[in-house]
């Protein structure tokens, strides 16, 4: 069974030494600018990246061109259409962060996967890289979603 580790960029992270645990993950996706500011704290963050999942197509492929991109957006660089945008967007009543679309693709399209979310606290904390801003998300219901997610998939959250 694939282990995949998706890494959120809480701050809260930086105070578990999850490092050796995530970077174990066969896959370990992380998000925005978190895949470069993790230097100083790799025993909490780990150092592997295999997909870097971003918003800002700009900001990031300025920065980063060695891993594999998602631009989660409703289309992807890679022309694939993000059908779990829509979906999500109906059930949150808001837009999707980017964290609970590739929780809901793993879902759909790695059923069989042992899924491990570090660095999720939807935003009790701000970023480890940047303060909190005004967003259009609703971090309460996705904490709901995410929850029953990881519930009924029998994946684990390290908080």
């Amino acid at each position: 069974m694939k282990t995949i580790n998706v890494v959120g960029n809480a701050r809260s992270i930086r105070s578990r030494q999850y490092g050796k645990l995530i970077d174990e993950g066969d896959c370990v996706i992380r998000f925005n600018l978190g895949c470069i500011h993790r230097t100083k704290w790799n025993k909490n963050l780990g150092t592997k990246t295999n997909v870097v999942v971003f918003s800002d197509k700009n900001g990031i492929w300025r920065r980063s061109t060695h891993y594999r991109i998602a631009y989660m957006r409703t289309k992807s660089w890679f022309t694939h259409e993000w059908p779990e945008r829509t979906y999500l967007l109906e059930i949150l009543g808001s837009p999707p962060s980017n964290g609970i679309m590739v929780l809901e693709r793993l879902k759909n399209n790695y059923p069989n996967a042992c899924v491990r979310l570090f660095g999720f606290d939807w935003k009790e904390t701000d970023s480890f890289y940047q303060p909190r801003e005004e967003t259009k998300h609703n971090y309460k219901k996705e904490e709901e979603y995410c929850r029953k997610l990881i519930k009924e998939n029998n994946w684990e959250l390290y908080q």
